[in-house]
């Protein structure tokens, strides 16, 4: 009994602090001052753990919390049945009291984990970054005119199109890594602590979790995961897209929530790396941004303006013609519907992105590129 009681007193303790914590997270000033000054010291035990295994933690943690729930059900009705029938039940009750604790226990921690590692960065003030050329601030509201839009967008298509051409490639014009991609990436990210704190103490490596083909049918290359901090990026991704998009969910673990920020984070660790293939990957990652707006605003003369080669037109794309192969044959001996489980993680992305009163801007990188080039004299 007294066990019991200590449970459920520390199950209430961590509720009061979660809750104090949310109603702190309304107020913009101290969800600033935590996630500049506090996140990356709070995040980094959990970081550090997660950091330990090569799999992903989140993954188990999901399906661990899975398991318990079926287990719960299974252990209630076991319950009324042995009631029905007037049969011994204190094996059975006593089996469900240290499973309801364990979820509860399992649900306050993480309910204090997510408000930590998410519920509170969310609620920053938008990006302004310190250009680290000339000290002045980058805001996300900046708004461009077409000139501007369109010399960038050259400016990086022309460095696209250079180094499409310096990649190690195969026979079938697919880029080869070195066999290093996941260290390099790694070490991208933690030079860049030079010009942003932020990155600064444990950077991880990403991960790419099992459960790719969900990721693959509720439209996610990568997903950040709060209650274990880990990035994680599909298995099914070209070499091309991998640094940007795990440099992209790095900076997740690093603060910045908001998609069109994550963008921009991912594009300057990138440019930022003296190696090739992150840089082009960085410089594609956000073209498709950028040249998408330049389309929209003036399609007329953009069918005249410097044009994709070939090579990066074909490294533009996220999946290989044989992972869509490996996905049909997969669906073959799956017992769930694949639109069922895009509309799962369509609604899923939806209610989390509303939750946080949040959109998924994901071309708000274009206007922070355009402002960081303009003030670095560029444009």
């Amino acid at each position: 009994m007294f066990k019991k009681k200590k449970t459920f007193v520390l199950i209430i303790i961590i509720f009061i602090i979660t809750l104090a914590l949310n109603i702190c997270a309304r107020f913009k000033a101290f969800c600033d001052w935590y996630t500049s000054r506090l996140f990356r010291y709070v995040s980094y035990p959990l970081l550090r753990f997660s950091g330990l295994f090569s799999v992903s933690v989140g993954q188990i943690i999901i399906f661990l919390g899975l398991i318990s729930i079926v287990f719960l059900l299974a252990l209630l009705l076991g319950v009324t049945f042995a009631k029905v029938f007037k049969i011994e039940t204190i094996k059975l009750k006593k089996m469900l009291s240290y499973l309801i604790r364990f979820l509860l226990i399992m649900i306050a921690f993480e309910s204090l984990i997510i408000t930590l590692n998410c519920s509170i960065p969310y609620n920053c003030s938008k990006l302004e970054v310190d250009n680290n050329k000339n000290q002045e601030k980058i805001s996300s509201d900046y708004k461009a005119d077409l000139d501007e839009i369109r010399r960038v967008r050259n400016m990086l298509l022309l460095e696209a199109n250079s180094l499409s051409l310096k990649l190690k490639r195969d026979n079938d014009g697919n880029i080869v890594d070195d066999g290093n991609l996941r260290q390099d990436i790694n070490e991208a990210v933690r030079s860049y602590s030079i010009i942003d704190q932020r990155f600064s103490l444990y950077v991880p490596d990403y991960k790419s979790p099992l459960f790719s083909y969900i990721m693959y049918e509720s439209d996610l290359i990568g997903v950040y995961f709060p209650f274990s901090m880990e990035a994680n990026v599909s298995k099914y991704l070209t070499v091309a897209q991998i640094p940007y998009t795990a440099c992209h969910e790095l900076s997740h673990l690093k603060g910045y929530m908001y998609e069109g920020e994550a963008n921009y984070l991912s594009y300057l660790i990138c440019v930022n790396s003296d190696d090739d293939l992150i840089r082009y990957s960085g410089i594609i990652g956000v073209l498709r941004f950028i040249d998408n707006d330049y389309y929209e605003l003036d399609p007329q003369n953009y069918e005249n303006d410097i044009a994709f080669n070939n090579l990066v037109i074909y490294d533009m794309r996220y999946y290989d013609a044989g992972v869509y192969d490996e996905i049909e044959e997969l669906e073959k001996v799956l017992p769930i519907k694949k639109e069922d489980i895009h509309k799962a993680g369509q609604e899923f992305t939806d209610t989390y992105l509303n939750y946080y009163g949040a959109s998924a801007n994901y071309s708000e990188v274009t206007s922070l590129i355009l402002r960081y080039y303009k003030d670095c004299d560029e444009i």
